[in-house]
């Protein structure tokens, strides 16, 4: 489901909202809605031997990830930006 909302927001969000910051506290936001729901689903179909740290890893990747998308986003959008500006 990270993944998911990962390719689904950080981009746009980075693409879409002005400043960068926010940008990333939107896609902060949209992780650790979704993340409880995700590691309900995760643990509750692995045996109950302990903390599966390999899961937190995979979501803090996914979590770095999301942060590396909204960097171009952001690129694109002041491209974009400079590129309709009309020196006068």
């Amino acid at each position: 489901m990270n993944a998911i909302a990962l390719v689904l927001v950080a981009f746009p969000a980075g693409l879409l909202l002005r400043e960068r910051r926010t940008a990333l506290a939107v896609r902060c936001v949209v992780f650790f809605f979704i993340h409880p729901f995700q590691t309900v689903q995760v643990n509750a179909e692995q045996a109950p031997a302990g903390v599966d740290w390999s899961c937190a890893v995979v979501n803090l990747a996914i979590l770095l990830a999301g942060a590396g998308l909204v960097v171009p986003g952001a690129r694109v959008r002041a491209r974009r930006a400079a590129r309709s500006t009309v020196a006068v």
